[in-house]
């Protein structure tokens, strides 16, 4: 399988090698850092052990009381048999064994509060703490956190997450990261969930995992295939939840999959490093949206069953009414009670010619380090850290992706490399996240949910409010790391 899985994410991701110039935006092609894409033909990476004479690594992570829609496991008490728990039982097992040292979990239902009494007591509690990633910015601004530069660990190994790393790096400070130990940003990974029968019965002769492979998994592909399944079926002549469509799923989850999949978003830096809003500065971005209008204009292709934004009717793509479904990961992995089997796709590509598939990142945790982290434990909190997602990327990322395979997801090799190539081409939009309601939400609810053509005045009515945000941030940001 492995040889396989290789095969397709090496023409995934080559499939733009002879791509025509100028297909996408200059000014956003250069920034984006695809993460991992290289991952299943890489050399084969290790690490070196050592005696830690006993430390204890504290971690503090979120309970799933809150955090409902993510996969928040990151340890395991106990070997109970089922493969992500046993995985994550003995990844920590192997750590604690090969450096000589003891890994700890406290799991709360809001780490934002506790890191901000902690620091603001000058309490040395934890060593790392889970994020909510829209809560980065006012923790970090607020002076609660220490930078992982300080921790002497390798970024760029393949069992961290490039395009974060390049993302929250602040004037060489590294104020967030995400790290194979954790799951959060693979189960809120931006992915497509198809209806294997309803495909057949439609469209018999398409591939659509070789269509991926191919590079010609697109905009216009999506849709001309989606249009296929929209039916009514119970002949009444408008179309109901009774009916077929060919795409469910929230607004916010679909569009903000196709912008990403479109090498578009919100936030992005400049050659300083600075955060800058991109739309109201790049024709491709404000082209892009108004493509993605008008695939949605005057039919019913998508259809999400309710009027709002980031709820829709999961029953639409549960019970075959639909085609395809813009989900998260953890969504999917969610889907066993299905009598339908299912595919799963990364967002299409804008066009053919586009470098590569991007897959969104969006409403996980990243993990920090707090600012009264003793520097006297920086070197050993380094070494676990790295070792725990190290190890991780070996045993918990494969028992991952088997459980989204035991859901209605085929199991063949074919659907792991789906898993695989989405899992391995990160996306992160702080547009998306920490300055969502701004961003996000405002073209979702003025641009997607109406599918108005009306790009250039929302995107000025936007502009000010987001520069603001934007430059505020930096300027603390600046603050905080002395520049």
């Amino acid at each position: 399988m492995k040889k396989l899985i290789t095969i397709i994410l090496l023409l995934a991701v080559s499939a733009g090698s002879f791509s025509c110039a100028g297909s996408e935006d200059p000014a956003r092609s250069g920034n984006i850092t695809v993460s991992g894409t290289e991952t299943a033909a890489e050399t084969e990476q290790t690490i070196e052990t050592a005696d830690l004479d006993g430390f204890e690594l504290r971690i503090l992570n979120y309970d799933p009381s809150w955090f409902s829609w993510a996969n928040t496991l990151m340890n395991a008490e106990e070997l109970n048999g089922e493969v992500l728990n046993d995985a994550l039982f003995n990844r920590t097992v192997r750590t604690e064994q090969n450096f000589n040292a003891s890994v700890t979990f406290e799991l709360v239902s809001n780490t934002q509060d506790i890191l901000g009494r902690t620091v603001t007591a000058g309490e040395d509690l934890y060593d790392m703490v889970m994020l909510f990633d829209a809560a980065i910015a006012s923790v970090l601004t607020g002076g609660y956190l220490g930078y992982w530069d300080d921790l002497g660990i390798d970024l760029d190994d393949s069992h961290w997450d490039a395009d974060a790393a390049q993302l929250y790096n602040f004037n060489g400070r590294q104020a967030a990261v995400s790290g194979d130990f954790s799951l959060y940003n693979y189960s809120t990974r931006h992915c497509y969930a198809f209806n294997k029968d309803m495909l057949a019965a439609i469209y018999p002769q398409g591939d659509l995992y070789a269509l991926v492979a191919d590079g010609g998994w697109t905009l216009d592909k999506l849709y001309e295939i989606a249009a296929m399944a929209v039916v009514d079926v119970d002949g009444d002549g408008s179309l109901t939840k009774a009916d077929n469509f060919g795409i469910s799923g929230s607004v916010t989850r679909h569009y903000s999959a196709l912008l990403a999949g479109s090498n578009v978003r919100y936030v992005d830096k400049d050659t300083q490093g600075n955060l800058y809003f991109t739309v109201p500065g790049s024709e491709y971005a404000q082209s892009v949206i108004q493509k993605i209008v008008g695939l949605n204009a005057d039919n019913q292709i998508f259809f999400n069953g309710v009027n709002d934004i980031g709820n829709n009717d999961p029953l639409l793509f549960r019970n075959a009414h639909t085609l395809f479904a813009a989900a998260y990961i953890n969504e999917v992995a969610a889907l066993r009670d299905m009598d339908s089997d299912i595919g799963i796709l990364p967002a299409p590509k804008y066009t053919g010619e586009q470098d590569s598939y991007y897959s969104l990142v969006e409403g996980g945790a990243l993990a920090v380090i707090p600012k009264t982290l003793g520097g006297d434990r920086h070197e050993n909190a380094g070494i676990l850290l790295n070792a725990l997602a190290y190890y991780s990327r070996q045993e918990v990322i494969p028992a991952y992706i088997e459980v989204i395979l035991k859901s209605k997801v085929s199991r063949d090799e074919e659907s792991a490399g789906m898993i695989e190539l989405i899992f391995n081409t990160s996306v992160n939009d702080l547009g998306t996240g920490v300055w969502s309601s701004i961003m996000k939400n405002n073209y979702t609810s003025k641009i997607f949910l109406p599918r108005s053509a009306d790009v250039a005045s929302v995107t000025a009515a936007i502009e000010p409010q987001a520069t603001n945000a934007i430059d505020a941030f930096m300027t603390a940001v600046n603050e905080q790391t002395g520049q």
